[in-house]
């Protein structure tokens, strides 16, 4: 496996590892988020009003397997990206998928479907119109249709990240986040 990062404008840093995974691999990319993205003086990034932007880090995964796997066994994207919460001990997954870790509180605690009584996800892949609320924003009210969409099991304004209210989201090129 090949990780390459690169955080900003730094250069890229490409490292190699080896491993077997027998199922699902879980690929650790990096360990805390908090050490490559941050602003001096504040624990939000990209998100308060009048702040600038800064570019996050970048990722390209490569996992090469020893022996070919049939195109049939990999199964569907988007593929499952875990985070795991150390001082929580809990995974979050994208809806519909399960916990892989063994030393996670998931189980244990009955937090196993990744939405909260709401229906909300705890995790989304985003499109590239995407634009992120506004600190303290909750995603309904940066976006007046998401709620629609999520009662509906998204069958109902499928399109609802295209049209955020007014004020409610901070733009970003996607060049910062992408």
């Amino acid at each position: 496996m090949t990780v390459e990062s690169a955080q900003g404008q730094q250069p890229a840093v490409s490292e190699t590892r080896t491993g077997s995974f027998y199922g699902s691999p879980v690929v650790p990319v990096y360990q805390d988020t908090k050490d490559l993205w941050q602003i001096s003086g504040t624990p939000f990034v990209n998100t308060l009003e009048n702040q600038s932007p800064i570019k996050g880090p970048r990722f390209n995964v490569t996992v090469t397997p020893v022996e070919p796997i049939p195109l049939s066994e990999i199964g569907t994207a988007p593929f499952d990206p875990i985070l795991y919460v150390h001082n929580s001990g809990y995974e979050i997954h994208l809806p519909g998928k399960s916990p892989v870790l063994d030393n996670s509180n998931n189980e244990a605690d009955g937090q196993i479907t990744f939405t909260d009584s709401a229906n909300y996800p705890f995790a989304m892949i985003f499109m590239e119109e995407w634009q992120s609320p506004v600190e303290l924003t909750d995603l309904g009210d940066a976006y007046p249709f998401f709620l629609n969409n999520l009662q509906s099991n998204n069958s109902s304004h499928p399109n609802w990240y295209k049209q955020p209210a007014s004020g409610k989201t901070k733009p970003l090129a996607t060049d910062y986040w992408w």
